[in-house]
């Protein structure tokens, strides 16, 4: 909900495929794809950009700064996996 607010669309993915159509592809085909991110990966640091970005609207919604300090340590984490 916070990341759509930033116009950020995580499910663009999932959309994609139903709008090819609309704009006169044909034969489309998709294929979804998940990958598991470590912390302290590549990967994760998505969701620490995502959140340094969205930062003022977290802080609007009532997460603290400890609170968002807390997860980005978190994401460091190497047992940490999303």
């Amino acid at each position: 909900e916070r990341l759509e607010a930033t116009g950020a669309d995580p499910l663009w993915g999932r959309h994609a495929h139903g709008a090819m159509p609309d704009t006169g592809y044909v034969s489309v085909r998709s294929t979804l794809y998940a990958q598991a991110w470590p912390g302290g990966g590549d990967g994760i640091a998505l969701h620490r950009a995502n959140t340094a970005q969205a930062r003022e609207e977290l802080h609007e919604a009532g997460i603290s700064e400890d609170e968002l300090e807390d997860f980005w340590r978190l994401l460091d984490d190497p047992d940490f996996t999303v």
